[in-house]
Parts: structure tokens; C-alpha cells; sequence
């Protein structure tokens, strides 16, 4: 059997009791352990064409409407959809494409845990939240740039980058700092709301390595942080590849704490533990960064520099309160 479909068969099988498990109490990533997280404002095992907000998550595709999750954003060539429970973003081929999963519900981003499976593609997979008002689609249908641009960033067609956006991007194909050979997948968070002109971080940071410039301008680009011991790509040094596998990521902030975990449940990892990578950034002020609101718009995000030479597949999603 393919090892795709090996995948997909252990995500139908394991994850609905994996994301079950996981709700609740916080366990392991960092400085929010007291904080418990009770109120679901969505659960979603899997996706499918209707449904609520708990199981099989309805979602609307491109061109489509009416459910609780919408697949948006430049295709590329590619048609996003269902592959069982799974949702197949970016499939096989896909280029020059961004697309999000993005929930139609405003949510409270004060403070949230929120959790989601996928199989990378060898390029990216972003959790956002944000209020853009600048891009050329916004709210439940943000998406922006293809590529490194990792669907939230935009880096030369507009004066400035899509605004009011918390971004934290899991990546498979930049270098993890400046010029260089790549030799590690790696995370980090940015806000790339502001134009700026050799500006400073924390102003229009740039998620690409090497950095986006132009003439009279430049993004302050940001070192990324490398996920060993949890590869992405295999063999782990080499990027645009994949491993194939099932990851488990939670991310939860507790007002100032931002936090990310991830394992890879298809090589029985767990968190925490020595199969566990997690990291966290203190004194983050969501609502600031997301226009001074206590509400914003989440969703996972993917996008495609060159023609993918696999899919990128979201198995599950949830998003729970305190």
C-alpha cells in the first residue's frame, strides 16, 4: 500500500480518539499548564461536505458556501477537496498556489488552545488569526501569498503585506536563517502587517529565507526555529521533501504565552517526552497584533512556490476556550 494511503488509513482510524484525548486541560507545551481550555467552540475529526461543527466538519470548496469551514484562495492549477475524512489542500502538482481552511465564525482569541493533524507536502502548513483589511480577500476569506509567502505574507505586489495577522508557520523548504543550505524543517511566529522600509523586527517580518526584497525596500526577516527532534522532511536535511507521516500539533496561548508542540503520531511519537518538540514566545499580545480586537477569524493555511510533489492533507481541527 502507498505510504499516503497508509496515512490516511491511520488518521480515519486513530485520530478522532487523539483529538478526544487532547481537549481539555492543557498538558504540555510550556508556560500556560494552569490554564485549562473547556468551551469547544469547534471540534472537527474530519471534514466532509456538510455537517456541523463537531465530527466530520461541514466545509465548503472553492466556489462554494454554507458550511462552517470554506476551502479559499488561489488554486494554482490544483482542486482542493476531500480525500475520505481528510482534507486534501493542496494536492500533487499544485503551483504557485495559497489556500486556506478557514472558519466562518469569529472567534475569541483572547485565550485558546487549538489542535490539528496533517501530513505535510515538503513547503508549509500556517495556523492563523487575523483581521486583514488591506489584502485583496479578507476575513473568512483570507489568503495571500504563494510559496514562502506561506499564504499570510505578501512580499511585491501591493505596498504593503496583508495586516492584523498572527501567523505561526511550520516549514519544510526555507533555510532556517538568511542565505544558506537547509538542513532542518523549523517554526516560528510572525506579524507581517506593516510595509517597511529596512524596518526593524517586529515590523512587516517576512516568514522567507533568503528575505523578500525590492528596489528601495526590504521585510525584516526572522530566524526560524529548527523542530528537531520531529523532522518534517525526509532524509531531515533535505527540503521539499516529505515524510509522509501524521503530525499532532496544539497551540495555546494564555494572554502572553504562545505555545506550540508538535510529535509524529505515525512514528508513535508523544508530548512531552523525548519525541516532542515544543517551544514557547512570552509577552505576545494577540489582540493587539490582530487590530486591538478580542475577536479574529482562525484558520490553517498552505501555500506552493513550485509544483508540489505531494499532497498536504489537514485530518483534523479544534479550537476550545477557557
Amino acid at each position: 500500500m502507498h505510504r499516503s494511503s497508509v496515512t490516511s488509513l491511520l488518521s480515519m482510524l486513530l485520530l478522532p480518539n487523539l483529538v478526544l484525548a487532547q481537549t481539555g486541560n492543557l498538558c504540555c507545551s510550556g508556560g500556560s499548564s494552569a490554564q485549562t481550555y473547556n468551551t469547544q467552540v469547534f471540534n472537527c475529526s474530519g471534514f466532509a461536505s456538510s455537517g456541523g461543527t463537531t465530527g466530520n466538519c461541514g466545509t465548503s470548496l472553492i466556489g462554494s458556501g454554507g458550511q462552517d469551514f470554506a476551502i479559499v484562495g488561489t488554486q494554482g492549477g490544483s482542486t482542493p477537496g476531500f480525500s475520505g475524512t481528510s482534507m486534501d489542500m493542496l494536492p500533487t502538482g499544485a503551483d504557485h498556489a495559497a489556500i486556506s481552511l478557514n472558519y466562518q465564525t469569529l472567534v475569541n482569541i483572547q485565550k485558546f488552545k487549538s489542535t490539528f493533524t496533517f501530513v505535510p507536502n515538503g513547503q508549509n502548513i500556517v495556523f492563523m488569526v487575523q483581521n486583514s483589511n488591506n489584502n485583496s480577500a479578507n476575513g473568512q476569506n483570507f489568503s495571500a501569498g504563494a510559496g514562502c509567502e506561506a499564504d499570510f505574507f505578501q512580499g511585491f505586489s501591493q505596498p504593503s503585506p496583508p495586516n492584523n495577522i498572527m501567523a505561526i508557520e511550520l516549514d519544510s523548504y526555507s533555510p532556517l536563517t538568511g542565505p544558506g543550505s537547509f538542513s532542518y524543517s523549523s517554526v516560528q511566529w510572525y506579524t507581517p502587517g506593516v510595509y517597511a522600509t529596512n524596518a526593524p523586527s517586529p515590523p512587516g517580518q517576512s516568514p522567507c529565507n533568503p528575505n523578500l526584497g525590492g528596489t528601495n525596500f526590504t521585510y525584516a526577516s526572522v530566524t526560524k526555529i529548527s523542530t528537531s527532534p520531529v523532522p518534517l522532511n525526509s532524509p531531515a536535511g533535505t527540503q521539499n521533501t516529505t515524510t509522509g507521516d501524521t503530525y499532532f500539533a496544539t497551540v495555546t496561548y494564555d494572554g502572553n504565552n504562545l505555545s506550540i508542540s508538535i510529535y509524529d503520531v505515525t512514528a508513535g511519537g508523544t508530548c512531552p517526552g523525548a519525541t516532542c518538540f515544543s517551544t514557547t514566545w512570552s509577552g505576545v499580545n494577540i489582540p493587539s497584533i490582530v487590530g486591538s480586537s478580542n475577536t479574529a477569524w482562525v484558520g490553517l493555511g498552505g501555500a506552493t512556490g513550485l509544483a508540489s510533489s505531494y499532497p498536504l492533507y489537514v485530518n483534523s481541527f479544534t479550537y476550545y476556550t477557557p
